[in-house]
């Protein structure tokens, strides 16, 4: 079976839980275990693209351009990036898309038509990963309402807990326009074992979501803060722990994923 249409949004409308690094990793993980990886960037802070260390002035076209231009093809907005995996831009152009489609018929189905035009490109991938905006908004929507699976990085704190059940609630209304979406698990992201507050939370989202929550934890790791600066962790530091428990989500989604 081709799992060429495994598109998979990493969502959660807070930001600062590890949402992009999580995104990256876990592309460049499923790189490295041999399938192609397409990652967009659809969050107008464009950190995913940051990140992958490309240069905003290196691309005329963008994630925006693919998304509000129907004359514009999927494969004009792709870019090969260092870290083994291709990359749809993004920059703080597409905060307009959001305005731009409030007017629009069906707009939370835009995305997906967008999709439905262009599956000779997306069949070239194994796997596309969407790194959503952290909002409850339109675009957000629109990523859900395109995509076949989501993944929610929860960062191991109380704080974090507060907008988990908001998108929960919003991918299970999301589900009744695009039937298809599963949630395929929550992560716990950012786990600091050193202190009793971050475990309890992990403790506590095992309790409380058991199954849906993912056997792998990503931990808080110090090098993980300086891959907006000096790119993904695989690219300068292979061996670090953290790229080993990422190559484990990597493996523990692709089992998931095949469970349709």
């Amino acid at each position: 079976v081709k799992m060429s249409n495994s598109i998979i949004v990493f969502g959660l409308q807070k930001g600062g839980v590890g949402k992009t690094t999580t995104c990256v990793s876990t592309g460049i993980a499923l790189a490295q275990l041999g399938h192609k990886v397409l990652l967009i960037d659809g969050d107008p802070q464009g950190n995913l693209t940051t990140i992958l260390l490309v240069n905003p002035e290196s691309f005329k076209k963008t994630f925006y351009d693919f998304l509000m231009k129907k004359d514009v093809a999927l494969s004009e907005v792709i870019i090969k990036t260092e870290s083994g995996v291709d990359l749809v831009p993004a920059n703080v152009e597409l905060a307009r898309a959001e305005l731009e489609m409030v007017s629009g018929l069906e707009r939370e189905k835009i995305l997906a038509r967008r999709f439905a035009n262009n599956t000779a490109t997306l069949e070239q991938y194994d796997y596309v990963l969407i790194d959503s905006p952290p909002s409850l908004g339109l675009l957000t929507v629109t990523q859900l309402v395109a995509a076949d699976m989501v993944v929610m990085p929860v960062e191991c704190a109380f704080l974090a807990l507060g907008g988990l059940q908001d998108f929960l609630d919003l991918v299970s209304e999301v589900q009744v326009i695009n039937p298809k979406l599963r949630l395929l698990g929550l992560l716990p992201t950012k786990l600091d074992t050193t202190k009793k507050a971050s475990e309890e939370v992990e403790t506590y989202l095992r309790e409380t979501y058991a199954e849906t929550v993912f056997k792998t934890r990503i931990q808080l790791y110090s090098e993980l803060t300086r891959i907006p600066v000096n790119g993904p962790l695989a690219l300068w530091r292979p061996k670090h722990p953290a790229n080993v428990q990422y190559l484990e989500f990597a493996k523990e989604l692709i089992s998931r994923a095949k469970q349709n």
